[in-house]
């Protein structure tokens, strides 16, 4: 999961992506709208064209935070011994 958030002014508007292939516009006020996607492509092509528009009606990034975590849950793969001795 990400998210930005963009500013202008004192309205703000927060872009949410969630693991499902959707993307989430918070803002501004209540206004909020869910997009839906087949694939990560059209997400992204469709998340950076939102950006740019977001960019060019005056909008700035204040933040964002992006999951960096890729692959399977390592908490839940059976555990190695640590003694490297032990094989």
């Amino acid at each position: 999961m990400a998210w930005w958030l963009f500013v202008r002014g004192m309205e703000s508007t927060q872009v949410d992506i969630t693991q499902a292939l959707t993307l989430v516009v918070k803002g501004p006020g209540r206004h909020r709208v869910v997009h839906h996607f087949l694939t990560e492509r059209e997400l992204a092509e469709f998340a950076l064209g939102l950006e740019e528009g977001l960019v060019e009606a005056g909008w700035r990034l204040e933040g964002f935070e992006a999951e960096r975590r890729t692959g399977a849950d390592r908490r839940r793969q059976p555990r190695i011994p640590s003694d490297r001795r032990i094989r």
